[in-house]
């Protein structure tokens, strides 16, 4: 574990975990008040700073039964293995077709559209067609933050 102690690490991993839903919650009211993405991300990603000094949530009232909800959908979108892979290969890549996509992960191509499909009616991705292929791209970069803190701490 490095420098840190049992407890300190403990701390350490509070103190993420209350970020990462601080970050959703932000994710929710970008859904919830009409956006796709959020307005003002990196501001918004500002708030949620261990060096802002600004708020991580703790100061906010608890979650309303309508917002816990919204929560839920919103892990159970990213509570998929195959959709995960999906947001870290575009991450990666910027922009991928279908095809391309589906030959990465080894699925066939109408499995990853209708993966693609949903995220992209949640308002995580992006398409755009040229000429046959359409492409694919991640747009809500605080999911791409998100899966970036799940997969440090999946290694620690």
């Amino acid at each position: 574990m490095g420098k840190f102690t049992q407890n300190e690490y403990g701390i350490k991993w509070v103190k993420t975990w209350l970020i990462d839903l601080s970050l959703l919650h932000y994710i929710i009211e970008g859904y919830h008040n009409g956006g796709g993405t959020m307005r003002n991300e990196e501001e918004q990603l500002d708030k949620l700073s261990h060096t802002s000094g600004k708020s991580t949530g703790l100061e906010r009232p608890l979650l309303t039964e309508e917002s816990a909800a919204e929560l839920e959908a919103v892990f159970k979108m990213l509570g998929n293995s195959t959709r995960l892979r999906m947001i870290y290969a575009l991450t990666r890549a910027g922009e991928m077709c279908v095809t391309d996509l589906a030959a990465a992960l080894e699925m066939k191509p109408q499995a990853v559209s209708n993966q693609l499909q949903r995220l992209t009616d949640r308002g995580i991705l992006a398409s755009k067609r040229t000429g046959i292929n359409i492409y694919y791209r991640v747009v809500d970069t605080c999911v791409v933050k998100l899966l970036d803190r799940g997969i440090y701490l999946k290694e620690v």
